[in-house]
Order: C-alpha cells, then sequence, then structure tokens
C-alpha cells in the first residue's frame, strides 16, 4: 500500500477492535495498545505516524493530563463524536479528530467503505494524515469542525438510539399483546429503505399524519388497557403532535 501507515490503538473495546482489524485489513501497521499506565502507553507510541485514542469519553481528559508525546512526529487523534479537539490538546502538538460515525457491537461485520468518517485537526498536516488514513477505510470522508461533529452525533442520538427505543416500545407492546417483534421486521426495513430515495419528513405516513382522530383514539386506549407504563401514553400523544405539527 502506497501511504501505508504505522498506527497505535490504544483501546481494545468495540470501536477499537474494529477500527483496528479494518487499519489492518487496509494494509496498514498497527500497534493495539493495552495498557492502563500513560508512560507505558507513549512508549507504545513512540515512532508512530498516528495514535488513536478508542476509549470512552470520560477518560479522555485523564489521558490528556497524564499522557504525552514528547518525542518524535507522532500525531494523536481521539475518535469521540462529542469532545472536543482541544481536550487532547496537551498530549501532543499534532492532535485531531477520526470520528467513524457508526454503531459497533461485538460480532458485527462492518463495511467501512461505507462508513462515514469526519475528521478535524489543529494543522494542515495533521488534517491530511487523518484524511489519507480515513480514505484508506471510507469511500466518505469528510472535514467537520468540533460543533458539526457534536451536532451530527446528536443527530445520530436521535436516529440509532432514540430509533432503538421506539423498537423496544414496539416490541413491549407486542409482547402485551401475545406477539412478537418479527412481525415488524418488513415494516422497519422498508422505513429505512425509503430514506435512500426521499427526506425523511416526505416518508412520514400514519394515523397523525392523515389526522385519523379514531385510530388515534383507540390506540390511546389501548395503551391504558395494556399492562404498560403510563409513560407510553404520553410519548405517543407527543410523538402524534410532533407529526402534526411538521405536516400543518
Amino acid at each position: 500500500m502506497k501511504d501505508c501507515k504505522d498506527i497505535a490503538v490504544l483501546g481494545m473495546g468495540r470501536v477499537g477492535t474494529h477500527l483496528s482489524a479494518a487499519l489492518r485489513a487496509a494494509g496498514h501497521r498497527v500497534t493495539e495498545i493495552r495498557t492502563h499506565d500513560a508512560a507505558e502507553a507513549a512508549r507504545c507510541a513512540a515512532g508512530q505516524d498516528l495514535l488513536l485514542l478508542c476509549v470512552q469519553d470520560g477518560r479522555i481528559a485523564d489521558l490528556n493530563r497524564m499522557l504525552r508525546l514528547t518525542a518524535g512526529r507522532t500525531a494523536v487523534a481521539h475518535v469521540s463524536g462529542a469532545t472536543p479537539l482541544q481536550a487532547i490538546a496537551d498530549i501532543a502538538p499534532r492532535h485531531g479528530v477520526f470520528y467513524c460515525l457508526q454503531t459497533f457491537s461485538p460480532g458485527d461485520a462492518i463495511d467501512f467503505r461505507q462508513v462515514p468518517i469526519c475528521v478535524e485537526a489543529n494543522d494542515e498536516e495533521t488534517a491530511a494524515l487523518l484524511e489519507t488514513v480515513a480514505r484508506s477505510l471510507s469511500a466518505d470522508v469528510r472535514r467537520v469542525d468540533s460543533r458539526q461533529r457534536l451536532g451530527l452525533h446528536l443527530a445520530a442520538v436521535f436516529a440509532s438510539n432514540y430509533g432503538n427505543l421506539m423498537y423496544t416500545a414496539a416490541e413491549q407492546i407486542l409482547q402485551a399483546c401475545g406477539l412478537d417483534l418479527a412481525l415488524l421486521q418488513p415494516i422497519i426495513e422498508q422505513t429505512a429503505e425509503k430514506l435512500r430515495r426521499m427526506p425523511p419528513l416526505q416518508a412520514q405516513t400514519g394515523p397523525a399524519l392523515r389526522r385519523d382522530d379514531g385510530t388515534l383514539d383507540k390506540h390511546r386506549q389501548l395503551l391504558a388497557d395494556l399492562p404498560l407504563p403510563d409513560d407510553y401514553r404520553r410519548l405517543y400523544d407527543d410523538l402524534a403532535a410532533w407529526i402534526q405539527r411538521l405536516h400543518p
């Protein structure tokens, strides 16, 4: 590989494990750092082109206080969506962000060519390095600043984390009616597929959109009758009202 880099990955949790494997498959020379000792981590990172901090957001501030790359030209980047660039400014003169917009679970196969990677850096040389590494993995690489990345992370929480919460609510309603979530799999997949062809606002359907008060009332009554928390009815009303505000 022409642009093969020496990359150290600190933290072998979900993100670190997936990212390390993808970088190695792309031809980079990868060093996995599993120690929690900052001095040992710095020793392992010495001589690398790039150190990726694949740790939980709460540990980034600790690393910024304790980890120092004092020799060589090693750049350091964290992979957090919600942490600003400056949060690692004390670790090394060259610092950046390498944010992979995907959810990572153990055992899942991730096609990194389909994963957007957003990069940011404190200087052009580091930004170019991060872009080179990102393009070896993904077909969608973008430069974003810290505020844009935080907004992207927030949007991803609504789309993925809160989306999963809605699937959980749907599953609990089905279970209360003696049914299972497999019944919803086709409609879930079709709803996601529609977003390839149209904006989500245009893809909206359902009784709230149609102002079908009869069906809405039936749903409310069933939610009151089922052995479910009152939160479900309040959530149903809030979401229905939100849809109607968006579609006056």
